[in-house]
């Protein structure tokens, strides 16, 4: 995760014990923009469900990459985590 970009790299290259970094590095995606965060849960439809620091708020990412607020709220302040249940 970066401020503004979530990228992914699939865990066949991570596994792969040769792989070079540049090989590792040329195997990054981005996935999509996304707010400053501090927190990040994956359901089981792929939907990314993401802490935003900077709006007190919390934002899903569908599998294809949009993003969308869930809530922004003053009495939301600096998300750092999600849980269900």
């Amino acid at each position: 995760m970066t401020h503004d970009g979530l990228y992914r790299v699939p865990t066949s290259v991570l596994n792969d014990q040769s792989a070079s970094p540049d090989a590792v590095a040329a195997a990054a995606e981005r996935v999509g923009d996304k707010p400053l965060t501090d927190g990040l849960s994956i359901d089981m439809a792929g939907n990314m469900y993401i802490t935003d620091v900077e709006h007190g708020g919390i934002a899903r990412m569908a599998p294809d990459g949009s993003l969308q607020t869930l809530i922004a709220s003053e009495r939301v302040r600096w998300a750092d985590g999600i849980s269900y249940g």
